[in-house]
């Protein structure tokens, strides 16, 4: 009897133990989740003041610290990128973010094909998601021409801004300021439409 109370005293301890790690993981995630945040709000500051150039810099700083699922430094470097006219540098920040890829030779064995895959797939995402949007302005939106602008951004409704606006919040709930499903697949396809040259 007493091995077996030693045995899960020990399991016990261990659980405990991989609470402990698997609870600083998180709290280094949210740690790092609201340091990406603060840089992303300080370049949509710098952005507000007409500083863009200051702000796309301060926007790579993030997207480098951003965790793997924060998407608004990305998604605001290439929309800035994009409005400053270095579209070959906004579609290297957005699509290397979403996909891997980057480099303006769409012509490179593999390349062009690879591009029009992921075009077909955003163009179906694109239809998926206006079909299930309940938001009247996203089925407006998703007919927006890959020609557009590239995008509404989450907090236009109410700011008239063009950028993401990140808000602080609780752990991995947050959703205030993030980026639509949908925005994400306007960008890829006016991004992916510029690569394609279409």
């Amino acid at each position: 009897h007493g091995t077996s109370s030693r045995t899960s005293n020990g399991k016990r301890k261990r659980e405990g133990e991989e609470k402990e790690e698997g609870g600083e993981r998180d709290a280094d995630v949210n740690t790092a989740k609201l340091r990406c945040i603060a840089v992303n709000n300080k370049a949509l500051l710098l952005a507000a003041r007409g500083r863009n150039l200051e702000a796309c810099t301060v926007l790579r700083r993030a997207v480098l610290i951003a965790p793997p699922f924060e998407d608004r430094p990305a998604f605001n470097l290439a929309v800035l990128l994009w409005r400053e006219g270095r579209k070959d540098e906004a579609a290297d920040a957005w699509l290397g973010f979403r996909y891997g890829v980057s480099g303006s030779v769409p012509n490179a064995p593999g390349v062009r094909g690879h591009y029009q895959q992921l075009a077909a797939q955003a163009r179906n995402e694109r239809s998926r998601l206006s079909a299930l949007s309940d938001d009247p302005s996203d089925r407006i939106k998703s007919h927006v021409p890959p020609r557009a602008h590239p995008t509404t951004p989450v907090d236009a409704r109410e700011q008239g801004g063009g950028v993401t606006r990140a808000e602080g919040g609780g752990a991995g709930g947050d959703e205030g300021g993030k980026v639509s499903a949908l925005q994400r697949c306007l960008l890829d396809l006016i991004l992916l439409g510029y690569r394609l040259g279409s």
